[in-house]
């Protein structure tokens, strides 16, 4: 190829890029917009997802779509009853304790039987919140905030299984000199609010600051592919997260490695509950998924021809030996990690309200109809999440107080 070729040649190939790159910034930028970055702009809510995130992996949405925060600590914990009472109840956990601050039905159940009661109510549960973020957790709203529950009520979830072996696991850090636990690293959130937030209170003209966020914004394109192919690859690089299938897939083929690890997770969360001489009860909250009832439809992940994980229905198939549908079943169930603890420790200030129990011994009625429609997760019906986990809970609550009036 002669000399003149290769210089037309590369010449085409950097004008290509650089249309294609304005072509894109401009469709991004000016044309679709950036509506699902949050982009924080406050300076305060910056400082505090900064100093928080580093420790506890991520905090609550800054754009969350159910719940408006009206003070900053409010990414990491609502005050929702604030009754100045000697008695203080910290909820802890992921979505489904989250639910009780947006659902309606649910928060208005709760937020009464507070209010009568005159004690104060606290709601740390933030989405995706599992043993080792909920002690972490714990440790920095009683050193920073000086949060000092006298009971506390925390919701472990199936999910949770798979959330600490493929999401958090590998991000932990530990004290060089202690070897204790100090946080879990975030590698995605966080780096982009503070990159965004950068950028937006530089001196820079307005359109040097779109370049910028673009350019962070493509970097961060090329990062999430290369985690993908990786993961395509067996490489297991999940940096950025797990899908549902692979945290589902750890409850249905979990191996002993993980097993231990998760009880070991089980066991500082409580261990940290129990040392603290200010909570008098401690109330474990745990659900069964559609997976962990034979009697239940559940879910498959399947791939259809472009390779994408989809959930389809399974079609069902009789077992000969019970009218029971069995289709791929879950093998494990967090209660019993909550049940080997106290059995372990034989702690009476450890109360578990598992609802797989209460199902098993027709206590509480769960049905397919219980929870939403076509969630991987399971999360349960506005209409079941009032009648049968809210009000659960509350009952079991009402017999801790009666027990220590």
């Amino acid at each position: 190829m002669k000399k003149k070729e290769i210089i037309l040649l590369a010449s085409t190939f950097i004008l290509t890029s650089v249309v294609l790159y304005f072509f894109v910034f401009i469709y991004i930028f000016y044309v679709k917009g950036l509506q699902d970055i949050e982009i924080i702009k406050n300076k305060n809510e910056i400082e505090f997802i900064e100093r928080y995130a580093k420790k506890l992996h991520h905090v609550r949405h800054y754009n969350n779509k159910y719940y408006k925060h009206n003070k900053v600590n409010e990414l990491l914990f609502t005050e929702v009853q604030k009754h100045g009472s000697k008695k203080k109840f910290l909820f802890m956990g992921d979505s489904w304790f989250e639910q009780l601050i947006f659902y309606k039905n649910s928060s208005e159940e709760i937020n009464t039987y507070f209010n009568k009661k005159k004690i104060d109510y606290i709601n740390a549960a933030i989405s995706s919140y599992s043993p080792t973020l909920i002690t972490l957790q714990y440790k920095i709203l009683k050193n920073d905030f000086k949060l000092n529950p006298n009971y506390v009520v925390v919701y472990i979830d199936q999910t949770d299984f798979g959330d600490e072996v493929c999401r958090y696991k590998k991000n932990r850090y530990f004290n060089k000199k202690t070897g204790k636990l100090e946080g879990v690293k975030d590698i995605y959130f966080l780096p982009r609010t503070s990159a965004f937030y950068n950028i937006a209170n530089s001196s820079s003209h307005y359109l040097i600051k779109d370049f910028k966020m673009f350019n962070f914004f493509i970097n961060e394109r090329f990062r999430l592919i290369k985690n993908k192919t990786s993961r395509i690859l067996n490489k297991d690089l999940n940096i950025y997260g797990c899908h549902i299938s692979k945290i589902l897939n750890n409850l249905i083929n979990p191996s002993n490695e993980e097993i231990l690890y998760f009880q070991d997770t089980i066991d500082l969360m409580l261990d940290t509950l129990v040392e603290d001489a200010n909570i008098k009860k401690i109330l474990v909250v745990t659900f069964p998924h559609r997976n962990n009832l034979k009697e239940i439809k559940n879910f498959n992940i399947t791939r259809n021809r472009n390779n994408k994980e989809t959930l389809k229905l399974d079609i069902f198939k009789k077992n000969k030996n019970t009218k029971n549908l069995v289709i791929k079943d879950f093998k494990i169930n967090v209660a019993d990690f909550v049940n080997s603890y106290i059995q372990k420790n034989n702690d009476k200030k450890i109360l578990h309200l598992d609802f797989t129990k209460n199902f098993n011994l027709g206590e509480v009625d769960i049905t397919d109809k219980s929870y939403k429609a076509g969630d991987p997760a399971s999360h349960l019906d506005t209409k079941d999440h009032l009648n049968t986990f809210t009000k659960s809970i509350i009952v079991e609550i009402d017999n801790i107080l009666k027990l220590h009036e």
